[in-house]
């Protein structure tokens, strides 16, 4: 079944690469996933094979309650600037192994976006894509999915419920800030029209060329506690929505083993004023196919592990941690870290 699986993400690829007709490349997807429909019948199936918990049922992922008057949960953040408070952050966010009506196929998360928000996760990645159905009433409808090449086989579901599950934590938590990471298949402009749509357009920081970052308290008090970062470089995209790569630089994310990580500058201009450390570890499946993977996200999630790592790049880069991204935000107390690299970073802010 694996193997049938790698060579439709590979063929998916290699399609890509030579670049084939979408119509070719679909009935050439098809046919592979035809033949491994003879020995994978539903796509939870191949859920259970990869990942070592249950997706039968929603986890039961505890929320995370924050002090009173806290920003992002904690006192001691209020007064820091934005580029300074660490944030827990989940890879291919809406990607859920349960709780949800969307079946996704190597899930990056247990649960979905709503019940990450409850956790404490305050960053979400995001893949803006295509429909890639053939209801022509969705035609122009914006979707989510992780790897485009597969047009939406691994799974995939509208942007705006995702985002009204954004505005609905953000108007029942007045105090919290979040930021979305896009990786984008579509142009900024439709991306923007989705966010317009929903209401979030007077929760969206700007942030101005060269200016330093505001504290949360206040982005809490100008009610603009939501920011957004695009990897497109259109030039006709809205100020709100920052270049991902003018303001972050990030770590090596093709990671198999633990021993792997590294603190070096992978993607970004080490300048940058957000340092990004990508918190996971993929399985290997052969045949350059690396999928998330619950068991190996224990290993990455495990709080001491996350702690001891933003130590070992703060000295070695200078850098502290501002994203910890991670797969399996519910295999370790990833938020419970991050707690404690504030703290961390707020004592030696304190210092300078």
């Amino acid at each position: 079944m694996n193997a049938r699986l790698c060579a439709c993400w590979m063929l998916a690829s290699a399609l890509s690469a030579c670049g084939s007709s979408p119509a070719a490349g679909d009935a050439a997807l098809d046919a592979t996933l035809d033949a491994t429909a003879a020995d994978v019948t539903d796509v939870t199936d191949v859920a259970r094979d990869l990942a070592t918990v249950d997706v039968t049922d929603a986890p039961t992922i505890p929320a995370r309650p924050g002090e009173p008057e806290g920003c992002n949960g904690l006192r001691i953040n209020c007064d820091r600037t934005y580029d300074r408070v660490a944030i827990a952050a989940t890879h291919n966010a809406y990607s859920y192994a349960a709780g949800g009506p969307v079946r996704y196929l190597f899930p990056n998360q247990d649960a979905p976006i709503p019940v990450q928000l409850r956790a404490g996760i305050r960053g979400l990645g995001l893949r803006p894509c295509p429909y890639y159905g053939t209801d022509p009433k969705e035609a122009d409808r914006v979707y989510v999915t992780h790897n485009t090449d597969l047009r939406g086989r691994l799974g995939t579901e509208p942007l705006d419920g995702i985002l009204r599950d954004v505005k609905a934590f953000l108007d029942a938590n007045p105090r919290e800030v979040l930021t979305l990471y896009l990786e984008s298949a579509v142009s900024p402009a439709r991306v923007a029209a989705v966010f317009a749509a929903v209401g979030l357009e007077p929760a969206l920081y700007a942030h101005p060329a060269n200016a330093p970052w505001p504290t949360l308290r206040e982005m809490i008090a100008q009610g603009r506690r939501l920011v957004v970062f695009n990897d497109s470089r259109d030039a006709a995209r809205p100020a709100w929505m920052h270049h991902l790569w003018d303001h972050i630089v990030d770590t090596d994310y093709n990671v198999t083993d633990a021993a792997r990580f590294s603190c070096r500058f992978y993607r970004g201009n080490g300048g940058n004023a957000i340092y990004y450390l990508n918190q996971f570890i993929y399985n290997d499946l052969g045949m350059g196919v690396l999928v998330p993977d619950a068991a190996r996200s224990r290993v990455a999630n495990d709080p001491a592990r996350i702690v001891q790592r933003a130590q070992q790049c703060l000295a070695e880069t200078g850098r502290a941690a501002a994203v910890v991204y991670v797969d399996w935000f519910g295999q370790g107390d990833v938020v419970g870290a991050v707690d404690t690299l504030n703290r961390q970073w707020a004592g030696a802010d304190a210092g300078r």
